[in-house]
């Protein structure tokens, strides 16, 4: 019985090794692929959820890719405003070209869905507004608020364009005051547009919305939206949600 019972651990032990083995060499070629071909920086991190994994790699299938990276956008085409930012992507159901993997190179057959934002935090909005040391921004669920001496502004932030933001400051009643604004705030001046870099992939800005700590921005990728396909039961792959 120990001899049984001692043979299965060690298949387990075997199993689970090959596992991880393959798990990081499919992690290491997205990674590699990823950065020489579609320019994303250095620090991109790719995990794969698909046990097991290998009877999905021989399917051409991982269950789940979720890309990673910090990167920066120049603002405006100015070096010295380059704003900061978390990208992060999420690919479920993937098929891909395991040997074109294997040579440096990401081919996608098809998916079933794809969910991609840029989280822009306090500092980097701070730069894109272009405020000075002496102001404080503020991303919170209900919006963005920026705050300068005794005065406190209000921002609507909306995506016009595929690189474009606006920052609309929103004119609010006894600024600096710590009595209630009126409740529909009135928009003031014609805001701020701001110009975005090149993103990775060629990605294109969707559309905004604020969460705590930072503005949550969803973007789009023609390259592999066009693979998207529909699952029975049907994953929402067009309603964004923070991820």
């Amino acid at each position: 019985m120990r001899a049984v019972i001692k043979a299965l651990v060690a298949l387990l032990a075997l199993f689970l090794g090959v596992e991880v083995g393959l798990t990081f060499l499919v992690q290491g070629g997205l990674e590699r692929a990823l950065r020489s071909r579609q320019g994303f920086p250095g620090d991109l991190q790719a995990s794969v959820s698909s046990f097991p994994m290998a009877y999905n790699l021989a399917r051409s299938r991982l269950s789940e890719v979720r890309l990673v990276w910090e990167g920066s956008m120049e603002v405006d085409g100015a070096p010295e405003r380059a704003a900061t930012y978390t990208g992060v992507v999420v690919l479920r159901d993937v098929e891909i070209d395991l040997a074109a993997l294997m040579r440096g190179s990401l081919k996608l057959r098809s998916l079933s869905l794809l969910k991609a934002e840029l989280r822009i935090g306090g500092p980097a909005v701070s730069l894109l507004l272009g405020m000075g040391e002496d102001s404080e921004v503020e991303v919170g669920e209900d919006g963005l608020e920026v705050r300068k001496g005794a005065e406190r502004y209000e921002y609507e932030v909306k995506v016009s364009g595929e690189r474009e933001l606006v920052f609309q400051r929103l004119e609010s009643v006894n600024k600096g005051s710590s009595l209630p604004r009126e409740a529909e705030p009135l928009l003031e001046g014609a805001g701020v547009m701001v110009l975005l870099g090149d993103l990775p992939l060629g990605a294109r800005l969707r559309k905004v919305s604020s969460t705590r700590g930072y503005l949550c921005v969803e973007v789009s990728v023609p390259e592999w939206e066009s693979l998207l396909r529909e699952w029975t039961g049907a994953l929402e792959k067009r309603t964004f949600q923070s991820i």
